[in-house]
């Protein structure tokens, strides 16, 4: 069988994980992939997918700055969450054009259920105001939440997502507040790029008990995953949800049979963190 073409697109792409986690894949499911870094920005993103669809990509994964773009008017298909987030980060060529797809999204929901993490009526914070920040809000008021606000430097930056979600989910209560500790929330998502691109920590001490979710993900954890697990809280990190969202990707592909998908995010998540040191 001819190999599978895919890539990365965005930038910065320097410490992106997703080829060696795709060369694992790769060996798990014995079947080649193709799978290129394209660091370009948000002016140069419309002509880095038509070269992808020209090479014979069958699709490609969306980092910084570009998730919103994919989940707009650039794509032809798009699943609820990245309708409703307005974020999208794993696309795949059809025949009737592209379509846009938000595997974070599925991945987080899947990473709490597998935990069996309940946000019935709870308060949940989310730092960010951008696409994965506008996903996570979307999971954790399908997860139940009540109340979720979106933690931002620039709280206006989240006004359009914040009107999406509350057409979508009549039962939760979302806003934006400056960037500051969460209001007794049960569940806190970092979706910044600190911990990552970017050095600092969050403006909060985890709690026991506390559900914390990081998007960054670092060999070694994060600063941010590291004290929430010294402090006693339930950490779901960004090597999980890496894993998982590109699993995900490649079964959407046509990489992986569906059958397949949990046992090949158990052994490349064990593989990843293996050559690693994650």
């Amino acid at each position: 069988m001819p190999p599978i073409k895919a890539g990365l697109v965005g930038l910065p792409l320097n410490r992106s994980l997703s080829p060696q986690l795709f060369s694992i894949l790769s060996g798990l499911c014995g079947r080649e992939v193709e799978y290129a870094l394209w660091e370009c920005g948000t002016a140069k993103f419309h002509e880095a997918v038509a070269k992808a669809r020209a090479e014979g990509w069958a699709g490609f994964n969306v980092t910084l700055p570009d998730k919103q773009l994919l989940a707009g008017k650039l794509a032809d298909k798009r699943d609820r969450a990245a309708e409703i987030s307005g974020s999208a980060n794993c696309a795949r060529f059809l025949r009737e054009g592209l379509e846009a797809r938000n595997t974070d999204a599925a991945a987080m929901a899947a990473a709490m259920l597998d935990r069996g993490m309940d946000l019935t009526g709870k308060k949940a914070a989310v730092y960010g105001s951008g696409g994965s920040a506008a996903t996570s809000a979307y999971v954790l008021a399908s997860a139940g939440a009540g109340d979720v606000t979106l933690y931002a430097r620039d709280p206006g930056g989240a006004g359009a997502a914040i009107g999406r979600l509350s057409a979508a989910f009549p039962g939760s209560v979302f806003s934006a507040a400056p960037f500051g500790p969460p209001d007794s929330a049960a569940a806190v998502v970092n979706a910044t790029p600190i911990g990552m691109y970017e050095e600092g920590h969050l403006p909060f001490e985890p709690a026991k008990g506390q559900i914390c979710v990081d998007w960054p993900y670092s060999p070694g954890g994060t600063f941010f995953t590291r004290r929430a697990k010294e402090l006693g809280a339930h950490v779901i990190d960004g090597m999980e949800l890496l894993v998982r969202q590109g699993v995900l990707s490649l079964f959407l592909w046509g990489g992986c049979r569906e059958s397949d998908i949990t046992d090949l995010i158990r052994e490349a998540r064990k593989l990843l963190r293996e050559r690693t040191g994650g």
